[in-house]
């Protein structure tokens, strides 16, 4: 997006305090699952199809390439956080809203 009135890109992607909540949120599902929030943060994202299918142009098997979070921008993210919450609710995991979490 660039700014009409400097003509500067403006950077819209996640924040640091929405990256910091996400890793929270692997930590606590990670932990009640059994897995480390890296490996949780995959199983998410494969679980919802948060990547992208390419080619290997050796063999022409589909590989699924996980989208990185630092891409996501802070709307995306802040859906894709609800997302999250319904589903570790729905594993009776419950963690706190990012609004929650951040004013305790």
């Amino acid at each position: 997006m660039i700014c009409q009135t400097c003509k500067q890109d403006i950077k819209t992607n996640r924040s640091q305090q929405q990256n910091k909540y996400w890793w929270v949120c692997m930590t606590l599902i990670g932990d009640e699952l059994g897995y480390t929030p890296e490996e949780i943060s995959t199983l998410i994202k494969d679980r919802f199809k948060w990547y992208d299918e390419v080619i290997n142009k050796k063999t022409g098997e589909v590989l699924k390439d996980y989208q990185s979070s630092a891409k996501w921008d802070k709307e995306l993210f802040s859906s894709r956080t609800e997302t999250l919450l319904q589903f570790a609710a729905e594993l009776d995991i419950i963690i706190q809203t990012p609004e929650e979490y951040w004013n305790n």
